[in-house]
Order: structure tokens, then sequence, then C-alpha cells
């Protein structure tokens, strides 16, 4: 348990990267998107690595898996950022997210939540459904 915790410190502590705000998004009266690029399990990077790969391989899926979960989140969290159509498929959600990751690779160091959260709001916002 003290390895865990000492190991929990020094990866904290060892964060390279500076949080930012960035708005991102091209809608009129968007708010700037908070973007961490610390602290979390994945970075845009690592997501990137697992969605180019084979659809229905392992780490497709893990992809797949990840953004949905995070796409769930902020549709539910009411957040007024993410309003995704009712008839979006998880290949689609999917399909933005990796879109976005192909077309910014300078932006793929920031968390991979966060990178879902601006691609989805980007593609997605509320300020465009009635």
């Amino acid at each position: 348990m003290k390895a865990f915790i000492v190991m929990l410190v020094i990866l904290t502590a060892s964060g390279a990267h500076a949080d930012t705000w960035l708005t991102t998004t091209h809608h009129e009266g968007d708010l700037p998107l908070y973007v961490a690029s610390q602290h979390g399990f994945y970075d845009g990077n690592q997501l990137w690595n697992q969605c180019n790969n084979i659809p229905a391989s392992y780490a497709y899926m893990v992809c797949v898996g990840y953004i949905v979960g995070v796409a769930d989140v902020l549709v539910n969290e009411n957040s007024n950022n993410v309003c995704l159509p009712s008839n979006a498929t998880q290949a689609q959600v999917a399909d933005v997210v990796t879109k976005y990751l192909r077309d910014y690779p300078e932006r793929r160091h920031f968390l991979a939540y966060s990178t879902v959260a601006v691609a989805l709001a980007d593609a997605f916002p509320c300020s465009a459904r009635p």
C-alpha cells in the first residue's frame, strides 16, 4: 500500500504540462472549455493509438468504449456543452472524435476526456439545437 501511495504522489507531482482554457468550438457565444493536460489515465495520443486500429479489434473497441463513456457523462451532466442528436450512433460519435484527433495532432497531449469533450462540443453544440 505504501508503494502505491508513493507512486501516486510521484505521478501526480510529475505533471509537466499546464492546464489551459481553449475556445476551440466554432459557435458564437460558446464558452471556453477547460482542457487538462495532467491527472488522468489517458491522453489524446494514447486514445489516438487505440482508435487507429482495425474496427472490431480489441484496441478499437477500447477507443469506442472510452469515447462513448465520456459522451454519456457529458450529455447527462447537463453542462449544455454537448447535445448529441437522439439518433447519433456510437460509431458516429467515435468517428467525430477520431477525426478531431487526426485534424489536431498538436492537441493530443491533453487528457483524452478533455479532447473528447472539445471534439463533441464542436460537432454537437447545444446552441445549434432548437
